[in-house]
Protein backbone atom coordinates (compact mmCIF):
# COMPACT_ATOMS: atom_id res chain seq x y z
CA UNK A 1 0.00 0.00 0.00
CA UNK A 2 1.52 3.35 -1.03
CA UNK A 3 1.45 6.43 1.20
CA UNK A 4 -1.14 8.40 -1.03
CA UNK A 5 -3.58 5.09 -0.43
CA UNK A 6 -3.07 4.70 2.92
CA UNK A 7 -3.76 8.24 3.44
CA UNK A 8 -6.75 8.05 1.42
CA UNK A 9 -8.19 4.80 3.51
CA UNK A 10 -7.17 6.94 6.75
CA UNK A 11 -9.34 10.01 5.48
CA UNK A 12 -11.98 7.35 4.57
CA UNK A 13 -12.39 5.66 7.82
CA UNK A 14 -12.38 8.96 9.47
CA UNK A 15 -15.15 10.87 7.12
CA UNK A 16 -17.19 7.72 8.08
CA UNK A 17 -16.50 7.79 11.94
CA UNK A 18 -17.28 11.82 11.59
CA UNK A 19 -20.58 10.87 9.65
CA UNK A 20 -21.76 8.37 12.28
CA UNK A 21 -21.43 10.65 14.91
CA UNK A 22 -23.18 13.56 13.10
CA UNK A 23 -26.50 10.93 12.95
CA UNK A 24 -26.19 10.61 16.19
CA UNK A 25 -25.96 14.10 17.56
CA UNK A 26 -28.73 14.57 14.71
CA UNK A 27 -30.91 11.76 16.54
CA UNK A 28 -30.11 13.47 19.60
CA UNK A 29 -31.30 16.71 18.48
CA UNK A 30 -34.74 15.91 17.46
CA UNK A 31 -35.64 13.94 20.42
CA UNK A 32 -34.31 17.14 22.67
CA UNK A 33 -36.76 18.77 20.01
CA UNK A 34 -39.82 16.64 20.44
CA UNK A 35 -39.23 17.07 24.61
CA UNK A 36 -39.12 21.27 23.90
CA UNK A 37 -42.24 20.97 21.86
CA UNK A 38 -44.10 18.54 24.70
CA UNK A 39 -42.84 21.53 27.73
CA UNK A 40 -44.01 24.19 25.93
CA UNK A 41 -47.41 22.06 25.20
CA UNK A 42 -47.89 21.54 28.88
CA UNK A 43 -46.58 25.10 29.88
CA UNK A 44 -43.21 24.44 31.15
CA UNK A 45 -40.73 25.58 28.88
CA UNK A 46 -39.35 28.55 31.32
CA UNK A 47 -37.56 25.51 33.90
CA UNK A 48 -34.08 25.11 34.40
CA UNK A 49 -34.76 21.38 32.19
CA UNK A 50 -36.13 23.72 29.52
CA UNK A 51 -33.18 26.06 29.78
CA UNK A 52 -30.75 23.34 30.08
CA UNK A 53 -32.80 21.48 26.85
CA UNK A 54 -32.05 24.50 24.94
CA UNK A 55 -28.27 24.62 25.43
CA UNK A 56 -28.02 21.69 24.92
CA UNK A 57 -29.50 21.81 21.32
CA UNK A 58 -27.09 25.04 20.85
CA UNK A 59 -23.96 22.74 21.93
CA UNK A 60 -25.03 19.69 19.31
CA UNK A 61 -25.78 23.08 16.80
CA UNK A 62 -21.79 23.99 16.86
CA UNK A 63 -20.68 20.44 17.09
CA UNK A 64 -22.89 19.82 13.80
CA UNK A 65 -21.24 22.59 12.58
CA UNK A 66 -17.66 21.80 13.40
CA UNK A 67 -18.77 18.58 11.77
CA UNK A 68 -19.68 19.57 8.56
CA UNK A 69 -16.67 22.07 8.28
CA UNK A 70 -14.02 18.91 8.77
CA UNK A 71 -15.79 16.71 6.84
CA UNK A 72 -15.59 19.28 4.28
CA UNK A 73 -12.00 19.36 4.36
CA UNK A 74 -11.60 15.95 4.70
CA UNK A 75 -13.23 15.81 1.52
CA UNK A 76 -11.17 18.16 -0.47
CA UNK A 77 -8.20 15.98 0.41
CA UNK A 78 -9.55 12.88 0.01
CA UNK A 79 -10.30 13.98 -3.70
CA UNK A 80 -6.55 15.69 -4.04
CA UNK A 81 -5.39 12.50 -2.91
CA UNK A 82 -7.51 10.43 -5.38
CA UNK A 83 -6.38 13.22 -8.23
CA UNK A 84 -2.34 12.76 -7.26
CA UNK A 85 -2.61 9.13 -7.45
CA UNK A 86 -4.75 9.32 -10.85
CA UNK A 87 -2.09 11.67 -12.13
CA UNK A 88 0.52 8.92 -10.72
CA UNK A 89 -0.60 6.36 -12.55
CA UNK A 90 -1.03 8.32 -16.14
CA UNK A 91 2.47 9.66 -14.90
CA UNK A 92 3.84 6.15 -14.72
CA UNK A 93 1.93 4.69 -17.88
CA UNK A 94 3.35 7.60 -20.39
CA UNK A 95 7.09 6.59 -19.12
CA UNK A 96 6.55 3.17 -19.36
CA UNK A 97 4.94 3.84 -23.08
CA UNK A 98 8.06 5.77 -23.50
CA UNK A 99 10.63 2.78 -22.60
CA UNK A 100 8.65 0.31 -24.60
CA UNK A 101 9.40 2.90 -27.47
CA UNK A 102 12.80 3.10 -26.89
CA UNK A 103 13.50 -0.51 -26.69
CA UNK A 104 11.51 -0.70 -30.11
Amino acid sequence: MTSLEYNASKISVELKQLTFREHQLEDRKKILCVFRELRKRADFEHTEEAAATEDEIEGINKDLKQISEKKAELQKTYEEILVSKDQKKIDDKESQAGFDEDDS
